[in-house]
This record gives C-alpha cells, sequence and structure tokens, in this order.
C-alpha cells in the first residue's frame, strides 16, 4: 500500500534585526555602574600552617609571700580564739556557749544546719554539751525532747538576751534580732565581761550601715558604742605603727 505523505514542519518565523534566535545581547556597564568587588589576594605559595600560639610562663615572684596560717588546735575558719588565757579555758573546759534564736529545727532546715554547725563548734572547742545553754521561745515539747538526748541544757526563761556571765562564753546567735544583741552588749557592758565574750552572729557593722545613725543611737545605744570602740582601736593600732 503506498505510504502517506509526510507534511513538513512550518518554517519558523525569522529572527528580529540585529538578534539572534538563541541568544540575547548582554547589558554594557554604563558610566554608572559600581566596580564589582576585587579578588582576594593569592595566598603564598605552600601548604599554610600558622605560627603555634605563646606558651604562657610560670609565674615566679622575686620575693615569696608569707606562708598561710595553719589552723590551731582551737581554731577555725572566721573564729579564732588567740589569747592564751581563752586557750587554757577551752583546755580546762571552762568555756560556756549560750545560743539565741536557733528557730525551730523540726520544720526548717537552716535551723537544722545552725543546729549541726553549733555541735560541730561545741566539738571542735571541747566545750561539753552541758556547758552549752540553748533557748528559743519556737521549740515545741519535741526538739526540747530531742535537745535534751543531745545533751545540752535547755534554757526555759527568756532572758531577752539579759545574760550576764563572768566566764568565756561564746554566744551563738544567728541572724538575732538588734536588740537581743543589745540587751546582751548593755548587759556585759564592762572590760572584763566584754573581754570574756565571743558574739557569732550578725555584723555589727552591717547594723549601723543598715540605720540612721540617730536611730542607732536612740534604739541600740550599745550596738553604736561597740561601733565606735571598734574603730577608735583600728585607728590607735594604725596610729602606733
Amino acid at each position: 500500500p503506498a505510504r502517506p505523505a509526510v507534511q513538513p514542519f512550518p518554517a519558523l518565523p525569522s529572527p528580529a534585526p540585529g538578534r539572534t534566535a538563541t541568544s540575547r545581547p548582554l547589558p554594557q556597564p554604563g558610566p554608572t555602574a559600581l566596580p564589582g568587588p576585587s579578588p582576594p589576594p593569592p595566598l603564598p605559595p605552600g601548604p599554610y600552617s600558622p605560627s603555634p600560639p605563646p606558651q604562657p610562663r610560670a609565674y615566679s615572684p622575686s620575693r615569696p609571700g608569707p606562708s598561710p596560717p595553719q589552723p590551731g588546735p582551737y581554731s577555725l575558719p572566721g573564729l579564732s580564739i588567740p589569747s592564751p588565757s581563752r586557750e587554757s579555758a577551752c583546755k580546762s573546759g571552762h568555756l560556756r556557749c549560750v545560743c539565741y534564736g536557733i528557730g525551730s529545727f523540726s520544720s526548717c532546715v537552716i535551723s537544722r544546719y545552725q543546729l549541726a554547725f553549733l555541735l560541730l563548734l561545741l566539738e571542735k572547742l571541747q566545750i561539753p554539751k552541758s556547758q552549752c545553754y540553748i533557748f528559743d521561745p519556737l521549740f515545741s515539747e519535741l526538739e526540747i525532747s530531742v535537745l535534751n538526748d543531745l545533751s545540752v541544757t535547755v534554757v526555759l526563761e527568756n532572758e531577752e538576751g539579759k545574760h550576764h556571765i563572768h566566764e568565756f562564753t561564746i554566744f551563738y546567735m544567728i541572724h538575732c534580732g538588734k536588740a537581743l544583741y543589745n540587751n546582751l552588749l548593755w548587759s556585759n557592758w564592762s572590760v572584763d565581761a566584754l573581754s570574756k565574750m565571743i558574739i557569732i552572729g550578725n555584723s555589727f557593722k552591717g547594723i549601723e550601715e543598715r540605720l540612721l545613725a540617730r536611730i542607732l543611737e536612740r534604739d541600740y545605744l550599745y550596738i553604736a558604742k561597740v561601733q565606735f570602740t571598734i574603730l577608735r582601736n583600728i585607728l590607735d593600732s594604725h596610729l602606733s605603727l
């Protein structure tokens, strides 16, 4: 049989003058065209190996400093008893401890930490537990029973800090009220009593800085007095050098 005739494809339209069928002319840079970025400088021949960083030199002071003090048998960080009379008081068992305001240790973890530190303090300074007198109006019957089992002496009467001493005594008064510190200083305001007293508690300097001078002297006169005495002793020690 006869094959059908193949129809030829229609011819493509001829391109416009000045153009080709396969490419379009690129725009030429005008007088306002910005130059492109300059290529980076070539690297030097060979592998790039940066120089190693300088090693720190060992510090060698020209003059050695003083050696740190060695802890003695009756010294704690932040608390030391350098006086020979106080050391003899520790050794002979004549050192007492009075604790105020420890809080309810059955319900407060911070109070338990304070109680644990108090027991370690008694052990470190070799203070008999029977010579540790402790009071807090928040103590429950259960807490008083626990303290009795620990062999410390529970004070049942509120002295309001007016505890006069005749022998070397450590007062353990963490975060007690300003009136309690003031009453303690008032009841022992003598050279003999103050020289036998150690207070572990809040900073008197911090109390002075947080109060107006007239309020401190009106309500807490003995804290103001002891701050003045400390400042005078510091000035005297510097002037005597």
